[in-house]
């Protein structure tokens, strides 16, 4: 079976000058939540979570809030081997579905 891997991060790096850079900062947290044909929701985001990156394994879509359900056709699809970067609010959880 396909998961959606979730991985979290506390922010992005900055260089020596203070200007921010394109590169995600310390992980906070890791997971990994099954893609099936029903709506499954990931444990809630920490609270020093400020930047989080999906990597989907399959083609599904995704949701996030305080209690998402997906569905095959709103929010935010992706393809296999795709990956979406966003920022949640803290305890916000992230749900996935398959999609054809």
């Amino acid at each position: 079976m396909s998961d959606l891997k979730i991985t979290e991060f506390a922010g992005i790096v900055t260089n020596r000058g203070g200007a921010p850079m394109q590169v995600a900062g310390a992980i906070v947290a890791a997971q990994a939540v099954a893609i099936g044909g029903a709506s499954a929701q990931s444990s809630a985001v920490n609270a020093s979570t400020t930047l989080v990156r999906v990597y989907a394994e399959a083609k599904c879509t995704f949701s996030y809030g305080a209690n998402p359900t997906a569905t095959a056709t709103n929010h935010y699809p992706l393809a296999a081997d795709q990956e979406a970067w966003f920022s949640p609010a803290p305890g916000d959880k992230i749900a996935v579905i398959s999609r054809a």
